[in-house]
């Protein structure tokens, strides 16, 4: 991935809004949760042009992270800015010639997302919930190895763009300001990365916790 550009991906919000909402039900939140993250293959070019170039396609690991967040509460709807940081290892390279497993480097990928959160409410403690976002993810990494030829190849991901998610999940009322919450999402974020149109994709399951103030 030579370089993420920015360009536009518009996830739909939950169109949920119109709930009434009582003084009692509004309320603040913070929360923290741990990402697991299934990255899609990353495309890109050692960035040299005409006959030097070299297109490259990165197999990535499993990547971990974090996010932080924080919202309020309209009964049945909720709206937050969450803040999130993935750490993407390389597992091997393929071009033209061949898969290299033996390359090395990573990507840094911080995400800003304004989420909407439709909460579906039951009699019990658990409330499952749907959400969908718009924001930036900005990417930052290297990743390198030497090809058939014993020559050594680069490429880079560097950028900002546009991304949108969508996610399904449950929350636990652990006590009356603790929810125990868990959850999968998919991110999508437009690249220019081999000068072709084509989106990153970011699986992630995440579980954490939510206080409400």
């Amino acid at each position: 991935m030579k370089k993420i550009a920015c360009a536009g991906l518009i996830a739909l919000v939950p169109a949920m809004m119109s709930t009434s909402v009582s003084a009692g039900d509004k309320q603040s939140y913070v929360g923290v949760s741990g990402l697991v993250s299934m990255v899609g293959d990353v495309d890109g070019n050692n960035g040299r042009g005409g006959a030097g170039e070299v297109k490259t396609s990165a197999d990535m690991d499993t990547s971990f992270g974090v996010a932080v967040r924080g919202g309020y509460q309209f009964t049945k709807f909720r709206a937050e800015v969450e803040l999130g940081y993935r750490d993407i290892e390389v597992d091997s390279i393929s071009t033209a010639s061949g898969t290299f497993s033996s390359s090395s480097g990573d990507a840094k990928a911080y995400t800003l997302m304004v989420n909407g959160v439709y909460d579906i409410k039951t009699d019990g403690a658990v409330t499952p919930y749907v959400m969908a976002g718009v924001g930036l993810l900005r990417a930052d990494g290297d990743i390198s190895y030497t090809d058939d030829n014993g020559r050594a190849q680069t490429a880079s991901a560097d950028g900002t763009t546009f991304a949108g998610q969508i996610g399904v999940g449950a929350s636990y009322g652990m006590t009356p300001n603790v929810d125990l919450v868990g959850g999968y999402s998919f991110m999508g974020a437009p690249t220019d990365a081999t000068g072709d149109s084509q989106v990153l994709k970011i699986h992630s399951a995440q579980v954490g916790v939510n206080y409400k103030f």
